[in-house]
């Protein structure tokens, strides 16, 4: 073979080699058991959060006024909401972008929602924190306790297809 037809050859190969389909790092799934530690690992530290956010604000009791979100309580629970906004923010990010896929369609759905609603949360409690007494009471009623309920129920799902416990637990 001439050294022309074989530059040739090494040419029209490495063109081939080009076009093909690159493989993929995520070609394979998670198991069933590391997509449940995973998915425990990215959302236990919202419920923390969550539970740290609800001691503040509430105080034990289990409602709170306009005029009660002034002052000390008002900054001690922005400090909470930034640090929820944090986390559920970073927790929301890595259910979006696993490092391999999941188990199954059903469960990737699932988690996708979560995330999606995680990241939504996220945004809402930054809104949340910039406001003040009734402002504050009704952003709360009807915003942003309305989409983390809603997370909720999509986390139940994802748990339930997960074979884990329902919210609150395994964390």
């Amino acid at each position: 073979m001439s050294r022309t037809k074989l530059a040739a050859a090494t040419i029209a190969a490495a063109l081939l080699m080009a076009m093909l389909p690159a493989a993929s790092a995520s070609a394979s799934a998670m198991s069933d058991d590391y997509a449940g530690r995973y998915y425990l690992a990215h959302m236990c530290p919202g419920n923390t959060a969550w539970q740290r956010l609800e001691r503040v604000m509430f105080k034990g009791k289990s409602t709170v006024t306009a005029k009660q979100m002034h002052g000390k309580r008002l900054r001690q629970t922005r400090r909470a909401l930034s640090n929820f906004q944090r986390v559920e923010y970073n927790g929301g990010r890595a259910l979006l972008n696993p490092p391999l896929d999941w188990p199954t369609t059903d469960i990737a759905n699932a988690t996708k929602a979560v995330g999606l609603a995680t990241v939504h949360d996220s945004n809402l409690a930054g809104r949340l924190r910039i406001r003040k007494g009734q402002r504050f009471i009704n952003y709360w009623n009807n915003v942003f306790m309305p989409a983390v309920d809603d997370g909720t129920d999509k986390s139940s799902t994802a748990r339930a297809l997960l074979d884990l416990p329902p919210v609150g637990g395994g964390c």
